[in-house]
């Protein structure tokens, strides 16, 4: 459960996510658990752009981004490197069923690795401890 500490209706979520079902999906369920989901990319190379323009508004400054890898124009790995650039402390959870990709992703900065299909639950105490650190 989220930390009482967080004020979750606060916690703004950026979503790159290129299969729209499960995109919509994740939007849904972190709406409904008090999130605030500033926008969704559909490939890696529209996460940096639209990280770039939220970053620029600080009510809409993502707070933790939701990270697949497998993904047209930009792979996660890639998109995460450019935008850890722009700011190193930004929160990023993979959620890819690519395995083999976690230590990868961990070493370039990813707070967490979130195998799919998803565990709601894991994902949502990810988040919470992403922020708590």
């Amino acid at each position: 459960m989220i930390s009482e500490n967080l004020k979750v209706s606060k916690i703004n979520i950026l979503i790159v996510e290129d299969n729209i079902p499960t995109q919509n999906l994740f939007r849904r369920i972190l709406e409904l658990s008090g999130f605030r989901v500033v926008d969704c990319a559909d490939n890696g190379y529209e996460a940096v752009e639209k990280y770039k323009k939220l970053i620029r508004n600080s009510n809409d400054k993502p707070d933790v981004i939701l990270m697949d890898h497998h993904m047209p124009l930009k792979t996660g790995i890639d998109a995460t490197k450019e935008i850890k650039k722009l700011n190193g402390n930004v929160k990023i959870i993979f959620t890819s069923g690519d395995t083999q990709i976690k230590k990868e992703a961990i070493a370039i900065g990813a707070v967490d690795f979130i195998e799919k299909p998803c565990d709601i639950a894991k994902m949502i105490k990810s988040i919470s401890n992403a922020l708590a650190t």
